[in-house]
């Protein structure tokens, strides 16, 4: 008999829910042997405390005369543990279109819950470990759109999560424009399965401020889906002293090459207008000016360079021993 070599349990019960026929496969699946299932309703199988619902649930069903599929529910195997069970059924009817009973069939899907409890705790677990991470922690999609984002990521950002959740980044504008053709390139490494970073990228937060941050993706598969996973770490102070370090190093070749200027330019005036150049050439500075007095307080000298015109007012201002 097919219904015998069947990996699903075939069955039928009469219009009270009393198991008239059973493969041999319930035994493997509930333990019972079909002649002692022939002793009982459907839901005399049903957990307990969820007996009188899930049997509402199928009798309404049974009113209707109505077929149902994956009506999901909890069992006792014979040997009391629990095994779940995804029934799906269509009425038998006589020729005046009364309910006979019902045929069906019943699949095993323990593995499954027990396998998708655990993804919940462990996916529990892991946004356990995000909430106390020290550096932002988001998820998103491969169009950019997150699905999650820690405590840290709001701080960073200055979005509420809820704010975040469902939108993009495109669409949240947090990225300048310059950024966006990098970050599409990571998506699509992301879309092969490779990790990226640490990348920098400047955002935008909420109130239009800025900051500097360094990012890590990389992607996992989460219920089926390819999800990116990216940890965000406030890196301005690093950049703030990045800058400061380099300013100093301008700074310092730009007084280098005066001190050699002093060295070789006899021309006091040449002098002058060499040094402010070299001050404002290798962007030590935007501007620069120097003006010699006599002990008077008298102008006698002066250069500039990166003022132009506007430095003109001041020279007379000079002159006239303001």
């Amino acid at each position: 008999d097919v219904t015998e070599n069947a990996l699903e349990w075939v069955w039928e019960v009469d219009a009270s829910g009393k198991y008239t026929y059973a493969s041999p496969v319930c035994e493997k699946i509930l333990g019972y042997k079909p002649e002692e299932l022939l002793k009982k309703h459907f839901y005399d199988l049903f957990v307990p405390k969820e007996q009188e619902q899930l049997k509402k649930t199928a009798f309404e069903a049974f009113a209707n005369k109505q077929p149902f599929r994956e009506f999901i529910n909890q069992n006792i195997h014979k040997s009391g543990r629990l095994v779940w069970l995804s029934t799906s059924g269509v009425p038998i009817l006589n020729k005046e279109g009364n309910l006979l009973g019902y045929r069906g069939t019943d699949l095993d899907i323990t593995e499954q819950k027990q396998a998708e409890e655990e993804l919940r705790q462990s996916e529990g677990n892991l946004k356990i470990y995000f909430e106390s991470a020290p550096d932002g922690v988001y998820l998103s999609d491969l169009k950019g759109t997150f699905l999650y984002g820690n405590k840290k990521a709001e701080e960073i950002t200055r979005y509420k999560r809820k704010e975040l959740i469902g939108q993009s980044f495109l669409k949240l504008k947090l990225l300048p424009p310059k950024h966006l053709a990098k970050a599409g390139k990571l998506l699509a490494l992301n879309a092969m399965g490779r990790a990226t970073g640490p990348d920098e990228f400047e955002l935008i937060r909420k109130d239009g401020s800025h900051v500097w941050v360094e990012i890590n993706t990389t992607s996992i598969k989460q219920r089926g889906k390819v999800v990116i996973v990216g940890f965000v770490r406030d890196i301005i102070e690093r950049k703030q002293a990045e800058e400061r370090e380099k300013h100093l190093s301008l700074v310092l070749r730009a007084i280098r090459n005066v001190n050699q200027l002093v060295t070789k330019e006899k021309d006091r005036d040449k002098l002058l207008k060499g040094s402010c150049d070299n001050l404002v050439g290798t962007r030590g500075y935007s501007n620069a000016w120097i003006t010699l007095l006599d002990e008077s307080g008298k102008l006698v000298a002066h250069a500039e360079s990166g003022l132009g015109k506007s430095f003109l007012p001041m020279v007379e201002r000079l002159k006239h021993g303001q």
